[in-house]
């Protein structure tokens, strides 16, 4: 390490959480820090007590495992390192749920990524389809706390900015700004030739010989899932492709709901498909339906349009911020004009109009341009 440059300790996630959307954009900023000169250290909680059960889940008597490895133990791992940090460096909390850590960290600068705000509204009543539970209204609010307390909150959107002002303390205006998330992977559109050999190994030939519409995510309520079948259901009658859902296995009442309007055979779940399946899904698919009724930003939308594929969201929260003007954007719950959307995209005119602009949208979300801003900040918070 060049000691004579500026030290990021970039604070991660607890792997046994296995939050890879989190995971992600700490591998962003690992992957370009050096290029921009900064030094960075990545560290995170280790699974000591986690380990103490056969098999980690986020519940129950393993959560609580967990969360003495989390608060109790690392807290004291941090304080060890801010007090030998040396005075060109800095913690980046990469994930606003840790913001909690920002209490161990007193001689250097801290900076937290916020990525949303939802499930600390949830937990004070606020309808994100992100209810919590007594301990869950516990930690969202030492989360709050946390950032709070932290020197500078960067926010991945507009919109969760606005939240952050709007829930946090007297000040945070001046101790907080927008620093839009990057695509975090390198998404392209691809020849042919590399579409249909991605999509062969996937062993569902009928992604080879019938349109389908696409959707990414998990199976949070806010996720919309039963919103985007209700929606492919008006649009099959008059079109005769297919809906894939890509994450999780959808569940049972998903798969039941299909089975009731006769669409069981035209419903595909593929589970976690790799990166590079993924991206031949983007550059395949007739549309991608993104319906969520909350997001703090909307990776997905970027990951779509950068692949040259139409785009259908909600109006909801950031989506329209993220989508720009390279999306046909809906209320989730208005069913017919989503289904009216999925049928118009069979227009070329109409489709080559939206592809476009959805492209040009998606490149101002570079990586690199993200990383770039955060050194900036970086830079800003150690000159004071």
């Amino acid at each position: 390490m060049n000691e004579g440059t500026m030290t990021v300790y970039l604070v991660a996630n607890f792997d046994l959480d296995r939050q890879e959307s989190m995971a992600r954009f700490t591998q962003m900023l690992e992957a370009d820090l050096p290029s921009l000169g900064v030094n960075f250290v990545t560290i995170k909680p280790k699974p000591r007590f986690a380990r103490l059960t056969p098999k980690y889940k986020y519940s129950g008597l393993p959560k609580w495992l967990g969360y003495m490895d989390k608060y109790l133990i690392f807290p004291m791992s941090l304080r060890k390192i801010d007090r030998r940090a040396n005075e060109k460096s800095l913690f980046h909390i990469t994930d606003h749920s840790n913001s909690p850590y920002s209490k161990s960290i007193s001689r250097r600068p801290c900076l937290v990524t916020c990525h949303d705000l939802l499930a600390v509204r949830g937990a004070m009543g606020e309808d994100t389809d992100c209810p919590a539970t007594r301990s869950g209204k516990v930690l969202q609010a030492r989360i709050l706390s946390g950032l709070n307390h932290t020197d500078h909150v960067a926010c991945v959107s507009k919109f969760t900015h606005g939240d952050l002002l709007r829930l946090g303390e007297n000040g945070i205006e001046q101790r907080s700004s927008v620093v839009l998330n990057g695509i975090n992977h390198p998404y392209r559109q691809l020849d042919q030739a590399t579409i249909e050999n991605q999509l062969k190994s996937l062993d569902q030939p009928s992604l080879l010989e019938k349109p389908f519409v696409l959707h990414v995510g998990s199976n949070l309520a806010r996720k919309n899932k039963r919103g985007i079948l209700q929606s492919f259901a008006l649009a099959s009658k008059d079109w005769s492709g297919n809906l894939v859902y890509c994450g999780p296995e959808i569940p049972e009442s998903l798969q039941k709901e299909a089975q009731e309007l006769g669409l069981a055979d035209r419903v595909i779940n593929l589970v976690k498909p790799s990166n590079e399946q993924l991206e031949a899904l983007y550059n395949a698919a007739h549309a991608f339906l993104f319906l969520s009724t909350s997001e703090g930003f909307g990776w997905p939308v970027i990951e779509a349009q950068i692949c040259g594929c139409p785009v259908v969201t909600s109006n909801r929260t950031s989506l329209p911020e993220v989508a720009g003007n390279g999306a046909l954007v809906h209320d989730p719950k208005d069913y017919e004009a989503i289904a009216a959307s999925i049928l118009k995209l069979s227009d070329p005119n109409f489709r080559e109009d939206i592809v476009r602009k959805g492209i040009s949208n998606a490149e101002k979300f570079g990586a690199e341009r993200m990383v770039a801003e955060y050194v900036s900040l970086y830079e800003a918070m150690l000159q004071k």
